[in-house]
């Protein structure tokens, strides 16, 4: 499947190695080439710092649980390297494509532009070129986010062999709840090796997801974690393709969950299980005591097209400290701010399903047209008798209602998981940005297969448009 036209954004090609280091530059700086479209919010002042980082995506050779592995990398790590910038910085990224095909990068949950040189999905680098990424993430969107490619038609076979990376954005003012939280990021990312390598694609991974036998967490097996402090915040980011992580603590204890997809709740919620679905990401906080390590495992799952794992199978552990006394855990984290469903502008509703075409006939949607500013209520029932996950780029959204009743976890999204039969109500306000973006399921086949839109914001003047009512997915057309 070909990829989206390419931007003209002057991709030279590059000599020499990879910085594989951070800078902190002050002051401002000069806009690339392409320009980027600057948010709302801040009245249009530069920020004072610029954070700059430097990724080389290249094929490496990394010893996975005892052998060695021909990945697809950035600057030859698996997951990648760790990106992090605050709130109201200018966060600068500089991709090399060292590798044998075009790829680009898309900052996953982040809310900043989609246009010019942000987080633009639309890009394409060309092999022995370069592309630099500049956005600035507005106050109150700190959180928990991830990178990975986007090239329509590729996401599955890149993601799959290995490039993923974890990204954090610092809040400008934490929550004082959280302040003695020693924290701990942890990437999830299955695998099947095979002949050294990943194992290919096969014609029904696109109709189900490809899955990995082996689950790594920090592109180890089992790791054991050993904070100093007591209370430890885990920042989990699910980088698998398809693979649905039923997590637990394998003592029967409630997990304790803070935030979702980088967004924090408003008190900490007791979970005997959470479900962690391909991309998104899910914080917890866990209060140590002298009654030993403490293990997270994934439990059988049936998302439709398969069950995995078999059985219960622990993913980490953490060791407490010697002696360590049992903290208190926070009541309080943070206020959502709510929205009223009586001011939607427009409604929309959609369909989810593999073997579904669009309802223009043309096998995918026609691009939705959208108005800044505009609330917008989106209805998904997914008919299809597999789960699907969907994601909206850019624009975080509530969940409103689940079947008609008040959904339980109101709190913002990005990513959702459906069920066979499921019906969701997402409110999504159209704030800051203009520009071309999309939605898509984030099993990752799905999306490339063709489970795809294009949405795009318009400025104020710009046409209001009528919601309506459309069905997206793919024609199982695909050969491994």
């Amino acid at each position: 499947m070909p990829g989206w036209p390419m931007l003209g954004c002057g991709m030279a090609p590059m000599q020499g190695g990879s910085l594989n280091r951070r800078r902190l530059l002050q002051g401002g700086a000069a806009i690339a080439a392409c320009g980027v479209v600057w948010p709302a919010t801040g009245a249009g002042r530069f920020p004072s710092r610029t954070v700059e980082y430097e990724l080389d995506a290249r094929p490496a050779v990394i010893e996975l649980a005892g052998q060695p592995v021909r990945l697809l990398t950035y600057d030859g790590l698996f997951p990648g390297p760790l990106l992090r910038a605050r709130e109201g910085e200018r966060l600068r990224v500089r991709l090399i494509n060292r590798l044998d095909e075009p790829t680009n990068l898309h900052f996953h949950g982040l809310h900043v532009s989609p246009a010019g040189n942000a987080d633009n999905v639309f890009v394409e680098v060309q092999p022995g070129g370069s592309f630099t990424y500049e956005l600035i993430v507005p106050p109150g969107y700190g959180g928990t986010f991830w990178y990975h490619p986007h090239r329509h038609g590729a996401l599955a076979r890149q993601l799959w062999r290995g490039l993923a990376g974890p990204l954090v954005i610092d809040p400008l003012s934490p929550p004082p709840a959280l302040a003695a939280a020693e924290e701990r990021i942890l990437v999830f990312k299955d695998i099947t090796v095979a002949d050294g390598s990943p194992a290919p694609h096969r014609s029904a991974d696109w109709a189900r997801g490809k899955s990995g036998q082996l689950v790594l967490v920090n592109g180890e097996v089992q790791p054991r974690l050993r904070p100093r402090e007591p209370l430890v915040r885990l920042r989990l980011i699910n980088a698998c393709n398809a693979r649905m992580l039923l997590l637990a603590r394998e003592d029967g204890k409630s997990l304790q969950v803070i935030a979702h997809d980088g967004h924090l709740l408003e008190a900490p919620l007791p979970l005997e299980t959470v479900l962690l679905t391909p991309a998104q990401r899910l914080d917890l906080l866990l209060a140590l005591d002298d009654a030993g390590p403490v293990t997270i495992v994934h439990k059988p799952y049936n998302r439709g097209a398969q069950r995995e794992p078999s059985r219960t199978e622990p993913l980490f552990s953490v060791q407490p400290s010697t002696n360590a006394a049992t903290p208190a855990l926070p009541t309080r984290l943070t206020t959502l701010g709510g929205i009223d469903p009586g001011e939607v502008a427009v409604r929309r509703s959609f369909r989810m399903a593999m073997a579904f075409l669009a309802a223009d006939g043309q096998g995918q949607l026609a691009p939705i047209e959208a108005q800044q500013g505009d609330l917008e209520l989106w209805e998904i029932t997914n008919v299809d008798t597999q789960d699907h996950v969907f994601h909206l780029h850019t624009w975080p959204f509530q969940v409103w209602r689940r079947d008609g009743v008040p959904a339980a976890d109101p709190g913002w999204r990005d990513t959702i998981n459906l069920v066979p039969g499921e019906r969701v109500e997402l409110l999504i306000p159209f704030r800051d940005f203009t520009g071309r973006s999309v939605f898509h399921c984030h099993i990752a086949e799905h999306g490339d297969a063709g489970m795809m839109g294009i949405i795009e914001v318009r400025g104020p003047g710009g046409q209001r448009a009528a919601g309506p009512s459309l069905d997206y997915g793919a024609a199982l057309c695909r050969s491994g």
